[in-house]
């Protein structure tokens, strides 16, 4: 069987509408705090951008069942050519 892409493997992770809303509020929210919060402080910035990607990644993987561990997986040679085309 060839390498296929984490979230599949020949078994794709259900989800259902609810996490599907959690997720794309998690987006919101992210998203929400790289507007609203002040950009006053280098800390300030950081947080923002921190939120901007830790909220949906803590959303994925609430929604995944604990499988979000598969975005750290390595790519192969082959597989990069599959996510640049």
């Amino acid at each position: 069987m060839t390498r296929d892409f984490p979230y599949y493997h020949g078994d794709p992770v259900g989800i259902g509408p609810r996490r599907w809303s959690s997720m794309l509020l998690s987006m919101v929210a992210g998203y929400l705090a790289l507007l609203l919060l002040p950009a006053t402080s280098l800390d300030w910035q950081l947080l923002a951008r921190w939120l901007f990607v830790a909220c949906p990644v803590a959303a994925l993987s609430w929604a995944t069942q604990g499988r979000a561990s598969a975005l750290r997986a390595s790519v192969a040679w082959s597989g990069l050519r599959t996510l640049v085309v």
